[in-house]
């Protein structure tokens, strides 16, 4: 792909308009900005640090801390927003954004500055700073019993960028699980969701907490005993206490025993690795958190009006919370050769699905693709293609030219359908079910050519990738994903 391509490419993906020549050199180039220049090395206002790429939440100020070393350091990262990778002369740890692969800094350890003993070097160009206040990203932290179980349900929501397992609401700093589990801290278990409010907002996610969760119980939830199981909100500003007050009061005079605390947050502190992204990981379901209807949509637009919130009732939100979401083996597709195929046909299978273009920057990913079905075929791995022209014309040849071409140029035998549309009246319902499960960063419509949807074996999407992410980047994903089935 040439610089031009490049270059138009990343302008329609970041929210914080095109690069420019210092951002593209250190983001793309892998450059290195002058220590001591940049914008945010002492900076030590609260929010969130976004990738200035594609605007994907990596940081939190809560890890930031002075280092003298001339760029911004963290002691963490947000679980899953970061990718780790060994430069090429194998003496150097680099990160880059693991939704955009965009260049952040390196990564070191050993250092003994902080507790965790790690430091993120990071280049300011590379990241933007989003307060509390922020349009692009907002956080709310809940407590519901086990974490593993209130993330893996959080995570899913629309609108929900990240969700990391951790702890807060105790005295103690860096605590560990065990410390925790020992009941010294103060600490809950608790779930801290990165959200963008353009998508959801926090009434929702305070409603569906409460749906998930029994607010009743003391101390427990379910088999879990002990405080740190509690149940609990932690505010970061009035509008969520407001907010979550008037919930907790609804639950009240509908006779239920509210044990829910409500607290202001102060610290929040990421759980070890193992605990992020549990379920997923484990290829396992909650065992202790499922959604309860507690709330009729009508009370709760009465209680937007009277707190005067817009009431942003996201009907995919109720739609997953009743558990009516179906999976991909349910649609039919067109093949090349105009005929109906059911995707029944790949039950059981972990599935990756691309919109793709022959005549697109990204083009040569059908490389990467290819690599990726031939290396994990044999363990149910199918790649899906699906052909599409609504992205400045860039695949306008008939089907079977596209089949030709794929073949001709880059060897392609995973199957490509029949060309469709992705965004509009007339998407497809395949890809409008693709983007209900799984919103962009920010939104749900298809922003390029060869975003990739990643589907487990249960026919529903695991995660979803934008175009500039490289196929071979998503092989842990993939293999997590294959691991499960055969758990």
């Amino acid at each position: 792909m040439n610089t031009k391509e490049q270059q138009n490419d990343q302008q329609l993906t970041s929210p914080y308009g095109p690069l420019n020549d210092l951002e593209r050199e250190v983001i793309i180039n892998q450059g290195t900005e002058q220590p001591g220049t940049g914008k945010y090395t002492n900076t030590t206002q609260r929010g969130v640090y976004a990738c200035r790429n594609c605007g994907s939440p990596l940081f939190t100020a809560d890890d930031k801390f002075l280092s003298q070393c001339g760029w911004p350091a963290f002691d963490d990262e947000i679980s899953g927003q970061v990718r780790r990778s060994v430069d090429a002369d194998g003496r150097r740890t680099e990160i880059t954004c693991q939704q955009c692969g965009g260049h952040l800094g390196h990564v070191f350890n050993g250092e003994q500055l902080t507790a965790k003993n790690t430091r993120h070097c990071v280049n300011s160009v590379a990241i933007v700073l989003e307060g509390e206040d922020s349009q692009r990203i907002r956080r709310a932290v809940f407590a519901g019993g086990c974490f593993w179980g209130v993330e893996a349900l959080l995570a899913k929501q629309p609108g929900v960028l990240a969700a990391v397992s951790g702890y807060t609401g105790g005295a103690v700093a860096h605590p560990s699980y065990k410390q925790v589990c020992a009941g010294d801290t103060g600490h809950a278990e608790a779930v801290q969701v990165f959200y963008n409010p353009s998508q959801t907002d926090f009434l929702s996610l305070c409603r569906y907490f409460l749906e998930i969760h029994d607010p009743t119980q003391v101390a427990r939830q379910g088999p879990d005993v002990g405080q740190q199981y509690r149940s609990a909100i932690f505010y970061v500003d009035d509008e969520q206490q407001r907010i979550a007050t008037a919930l907790l009061l609804l639950l009240k005079r509908k006779g239920l025993d509210v044990q829910t605390e409500l607290q202001p947050l102060e610290r929040f502190w990421n759980a070890e690795d193992y605990h992020q992204d549990y379920y997923a990981g484990n290829g396992k379901m909650p065992y202790c958190h499922a959604w309860q209807k507690r709330f009729d949509d009508a009370e709760i637009k009465t209680l937007a009006a009277e707190l005067s919130l817009p009431a942003k009732l996201s009907a995919d939100l109720m739609s997953s919370s009743a558990g009516k979401a179906t999976a991909v083996y349910d649609f039919t597709v067109k093949t090349a050769a105009d005929l109906d195929e059911s995707l029944s046909i790949y039950k059981g299978k972990v599935l990756l699905i691309v919109n793709t273009a022959s005549k697109c920057g990204f083009t040569p990913q059908y490389e990467g693709l290819e690599e990726l079905y031939q290396k994990y075929r044999e363990r149910g791995l199918v790649v899906l293609g699906f052909p599409c022209n609504q992205f400045k014309s860039q695949e306008p040849g008939s089907n079977l030219e596209i089949q030709e071409f794929c073949q001709l140029n880059y060897g392609v035998s995973f199957p490509i359908y029949a060309k469709i549309d992705v965004n509009g009246d007339n998407t497809h319902p395949l890809y409008q079910f693709l983007k209900d499960q799984k919103t962009g960063l920010f939104g749900k419509a298809i922003k390029w050519n060869f975003t990739k949807f990643l589907v487990g074996a249960d026919g529903v999407v695991i995660d979803r990738y934008a175009s500039i992410t490289k196929p071979a980047s998503l092989a842990p994903d993939i293999e997590k994903a294959l691991l499960a089935v055969t758990r």
